[in-house]
């Protein structure tokens, strides 16, 4: 099973990303570059597909990725992201359930199962799990039951974030999501992610989570903790899963696309925290992106 891992293309209606950036020409180009590769088995999105949540947006998204997947054969997986809206998403790019509705799915793909798990929270920037834990449990076990690998597909990585922005918006339950995987009956394969615009790897719960390189962007980190910058470099992630529903192994390939390398903007730390505190999770405090509490907290992993 090989896996095209696209992330984070926050595409608008019209008009620029940060009044700099066309992410539709960022992303025509990136698929273009992969389709110049190997072919893939299935194309996986985890969300901010759009900036704007609009109708639009969504519909540039299926045409552009529908297309690659239609010349491939591959089945497009679409997943929530913060800047997403549910509506709009699940009309435009057909997903089952109601316009409010949690984007929680799955879609059987060549003996593989992709559970799309909606970790957005309507209006906030930060994500939750919430109830989609337990329903979580049941695919992953069904998966198995039915004698599928499976992979879970999230918008925010239950992984320890980059910047201290990112702190304030990471997955608020990711300590709940360790303890359930880890009393699991089954295993999934891998979780794909995005959220953090840049590409890493680390474990839950022993699972391999594969943050995906950024269509849009790419975080920087050299300015520190405190800051919040990013620069016009854009990707795209290649995974493989081989051998069976217990015994899976998992490679993963960041392919650099674009990198003129701008500056696209650089929040410096009282800004970041104005940001945190507008659309952060409710228990965020300052400092505290590496502390992790709760059962589970233990199980999950240093990034590399």
């Amino acid at each position: 099973m090989r896996i095209l891992h696209l992330t984070d293309t926050h595409l608008l209606a019209e008009g620029l990303h940060y009044n700099k950036v066309d992410t539709q020409k960022l992303l025509e180009d990136v698929l273009e570059h992969a389709q110049t590769r190997q072919q893939c088995d299935a194309i996986v999105v985890s969300g901010d597909i759009s900036e704007d949540g609009s109708p639009a947006s969504y519909t540039k998204a299926r045409n552009l990725i529908g297309e690659l997947g239609i010349s491939w054969g591959a089945p497009v997986v679409w997943a929530s992201g913060n800047h997403d809206q549910r509506g709009p998403l699940r009309n435009e790019l057909g997903i089952p359930g109601a316009d409010g509705e949690p984007i929680n799915y799955t879609v059987d793909v060549a003996g593989t199962r992709f559970i799309v798990a909606d970790t957005s929270v309507p209006r906030a920037g930060w994500g939750f799990l919430g109830e989609s834990n337990e329903w979580l449990r049941a695919e992953i076990n069904r998966a198995y039951t039915d004698n599928l690998v499976s992979v879970v597909v999230l918008h925010h990585p239950p992984l320890t974030p980059p910047t201290e922005l990112h702190g304030a918006l990471r997955l608020a339950d990711a300590p709940t999501l360790a303890h359930m995987l880890h009393t699991c009956e089954a295993k999934p394969a891998v979780i794909l992610s995005g959220h953090y615009h840049l590409a890493r790897r680390s474990t839950i719960a022993g699972i391999p989570v594969i943050v995906g390189a950024a269509v849009a962007n790419k975080t920087a980190t050299h300015f520190g903790l405190k800051h919040e910058a990013a620069h016009a470099i854009s990707g795209y992630t290649v995974v493989t899963i081989t051998s069976g529903t217990s015994d899976a192994q998992v490679s993963s390939k960041t392919v650099w696309v674009s990198e003129d390398g701008q500056e696209i903007f650089h929040y410096l730390p009282e800004q970041v925290a104005r940001i945190a505190a507008l659309a952060g999770r409710p228990d965020y405090t300052v400092g505290a992106l590496r502390h992790w509490q709760g059962e589970g907290a233990e199980l999950i992993g240093e990034v590399v």
